[in-house]
């Protein structure tokens, strides 16, 4: 039998994912008037992800924030528009569940502190749109379409905790995850060099700053983490030059929600990571060139929230006595909407797209779940915390732990985005915050000296059977 070099399957899992990733994007842009493309592209997906998820996953993590935004309608109360993303998740899922039935190489809820919370979640979320459509606040379509947006994240969650299986494995999804917003991160460059608004690519006609942003926020966390715990002399320059430019980019991006959500995690790195000295050496070279460094436009969007014009079909509101903009006084407004009529379906809110259009997940949440699904969710984000900080306490390599203490920094910076954006249904934010957590997950399953790690195989009968690997097997 031939044996094959492990960096030429490395090389050519690499090269043949980016191939397979452009061209199912080709096919989608190119093929969307006519549907045997996309068909095709589907089935081809189909293929490769019952043949091996882990290459799929590949695949999707290459096409996240490089994927096309594709309309397919509208209801009275929400357009309805996927990506690319969205589509490639849902052929994944269903070749995951087809492989499951036919080879029953694996389970699909592998045991981890978040099984519950995910499917009281789930279930809230459907309960809550039953009753609105039943009472005639819901459409059908548009309900079951968002429902099936919140919970999408968490079948990419139990894949990544399914299948990827070590540390190597790990290792190869950081690095192209980070690959992944280089790549973003040059093309928003090369726009705000060119005079042009920065944005992701495929975004449509027009860019949507906060989604950019909170995509930032949460990279620029992890990869501050791994720049403080790497190894000696590996990959440190890399490291910075990415951080760097996720920096600027962002401040390119005039988002707002981005700027604040990058203010709280990195003040959350500095102090997970202990690296106080090092925050007050920064502060004391920043704070004085603060002015050189900050472009124009961010500077004007800056001041732009608090000395707009006053203009009163805008119905600008006063915080302190300080007056904001349209956009910051339409978000007050619709908090302030949420909070009056929420009584009259207190516990189980409108149900999904059942209110009026809230940017802001928390009073979005509250609105559509009440509190009962405003609860659930909150549990489930605790339960997510709780886990990095089981992660953080096992005897793991530095490289790991600073991935783990980024992403608890960025979990803080996201918090801070969710409150003006609806960050958990954005798929791309929401798509790499649950992948981030799928691997973390894996971390613990993989390091925990408690409980051995327990995967499932076929065996040469096709009958499956366990291999218990040792604590702390990699």
């Amino acid at each position: 039998m031939i044996r094959i070099d492990k960096r030429v399957t490395t090389a050519a899992t690499y090269i043949g994912s980016i191939v397979a990733a452009l061209l199912l994007t080709w096919i989608s842009v190119a093929g969307k008037n006519n549907y045997i493309l996309p068909a095709l592209g589907g089935v081809l997906m189909l293929v490769v992800c019952f043949l091996s998820v882990k290459t799929a996953l590949i695949i999707l993590v290459m096409s996240m924030l490089l994927s096309p935004e594709i309309g397919v309608g509208s209801t009275t109360k929400r357009e309805i528009t996927i990506r690319f993303d969205d589509l490639l998740l849902l052929v994944i899922t269903a070749a995951w569940f087809l492989r499951m039935a036919v080879l029953k190489d694996i389970g699909f809820m592998r045991k981890n502190p978040l099984n519950r919370p995910i499917i009281a979640f789930c279930l809230l979320a459907a309960l809550s749109t039953v009753f609105g459509i039943y009472r005639g606040d819901v459409n059908l379509l548009s309900g079951a379409f968002f429902v099936l947006k919140l919970v999408e994240y968490f079948f990419l969650f139990y894949m990544v905790i399914n299948y990827v299986e070590t540390k190597e494995d790990i290792y190869l999804f950081m690095r192209m995850l980070l690959a992944v917003c280089a790549i973003v991160c040059a093309y928003a460059l090369f726009q705000a060099a060119t005079g042009g608004d920065v944005a992701a690519p495929f975004e449509g006609s027009r860019g949507e700053r906060n989604t950019l942003g909170g995509y930032l926020v949460l990279i620029a966390s992890v990869t501050g983490g791994m720049l403080f715990y790497r190894d000696r002399g590996k990959g440190g320059r890399n490291l910075v030059i990415l951080l760097t430019a996720i920096t600027i980019t962002l401040l390119f991006s005039l988002s707002r929600s981005g700027w604040s959500g990058l203010l709280v995690s990195f003040a959350a790195l500095f102090i997970v990571a202990r690296r106080f000295r090092l925050f007050v050496v920064i502060l004391l070279l920043l704070v004085p060139l603060t002015p050189l460094l900050i472009p124009e436009k961010a500077r004007e969007r800056f001041e732009y929230t608090f000395t707009e014009s006053y203009a009163a079909h805008r119905r600008q509101v006063k915080v302190l006595g300080i007056q904001l903009d349209g956009s910051s006084s339409a978000r007050l407004r619709s908090y302030g909407l949420v909070l009056r009529e929420v009584p009259k379906h207190l516990f189980f809110g409108y149900g999904i797209t059942g209110f009026a259009f809230i940017d802001g997940q928390f009073f979005r949440l509250l609105s559509e779940t009440g509190i009962i699904g405003l609860g659930v969710f909150i549990w489930l984000l605790a339960s997510v915390y709780r886990l990095i900080l089981r992660a953080k306490a096992l005897a793991i390599p530095d490289s790991l732990r600073g991935m783990i203490i980024g992403f608890q920094a960025a979990f803080w910076g996201v918090m801070m985005h969710a409150l003006t954006a609806n960050t958990f249904i954005i798929i791309r934010i929401a798509e790499p915050f649950w992948f981030f957590t799928g691997l973390i997950t894996v971390v613990s399953l993989i390091y925990n000296n408690d409980e051995p790690l327990r995967i499932e195989r076929p065996s040469a009968t096709g009958i499956a059977h366990a291999d218990t690997a040792p604590a702390g097997a990699s």
